[in-house]
């Protein structure tokens, strides 16, 4: 699967080559764009698209185009924020928001628990591509 990373933060990401190395493992030929974001423009988009007064960590808009999977926007400031409260790195988190909003690019969604479990799986599945544990690191290291 190719992917196409945009910052549109005032920070550096790290961890683009190996959320790249991650999605080239999932068996897609479509694209996907990836753009990180401030917290002000996610508050922004939730709202407006949502109807949410809150920033959220994570918004998918699928494509109509044909090679195009479509677009998922992570506010890198809600995420550091996650990775901190949830115990694990940046790049875990980046990682399960990425391959969360995939997810729904797919069609999946987690309204009811039965939705959620199978969600669930099916990210813990593309993590486990890569070999990332709950830290975030490398299992085995």
């Amino acid at each position: 699967m190719k992917i196409q990373i945009h910052n549109q933060t005032n920070q550096r990401l790290t961890f683009a080559s190996e959320i790249k190395k991650l999605f080239a493992k999932v068996e897609n030929s479509k694209t996907m764009h990836l753009i990180f974001i401030e917290e002000d423009a996610m508050l922004e988009m939730n709202n407006y698209y949502r109807h949410l007064d809150y920033a959220t960590d994570v918004l998918s808009f699928p494509s109509d185009e044909e090679d195009s999977l479509g677009d998922i926007f992570i506010c890198r400031s809600k995420a550091k924020e996650q990775a901190h409260n949830y115990y694990h790195s940046l790049l875990q988190e980046v990682a399960f928001l990425s391959v969360h909003g995939y997810l729904h690019l797919l069609g999946y969604d987690h309204q009811t628990p039965q939705e959620e479990q199978v969600m669930m799986q099916k990210a813990q599945e593309i993590l486990n591509l890569v070999n990332l544990d709950k830290k975030g690191e490398k299992n085995g290291n």
